[in-house]
């Protein structure tokens, strides 16, 4: 959970923002302690994967910025999207809105 300051502290979380995203949304992964490989991605309502990042090895707080492209660079549709973020056995999701 994040503090009135804005950080999360030890905790593992994912904030995207901001929602509605137009064009961009700006995700921002917090791992404390992460050892191994992060993975950031965005699906649409059909489960498919439509942007990938993968954060190896990164501990702390990074971000990337979505552009509204899918993995092969073309735009995507307006609408609801999820980004999952998964490290390990942890898992975070926040659901995002697309609007063109």
């Amino acid at each position: 959970t994040a503090s009135e300051t804005g950080t999360v502290q030890n905790t593992f979380a994912l904030e995207a923002g901001p929602i509605p995203a137009n064009p961009t949304v700006k995700l921002t992964a917090y791992l404390p302690n992460v050892k191994e490989r992060a993975d950031l991605a965005i699906f649409d309502g059909s489960g498919r994967i439509m942007r990938s990042w993968s954060l190896s090895s990164v501990s702390g707080k990074t971000s990337v910025v979505w552009d509204g492209n899918n993995n092969s660079g073309k735009p995507v549709s307006s609408g609801m999207y999820i980004v999952k973020l998964k490290s390990g056995s942890r898992n975070a999701a926040k659901r995002i809105i697309l609007s063109r």
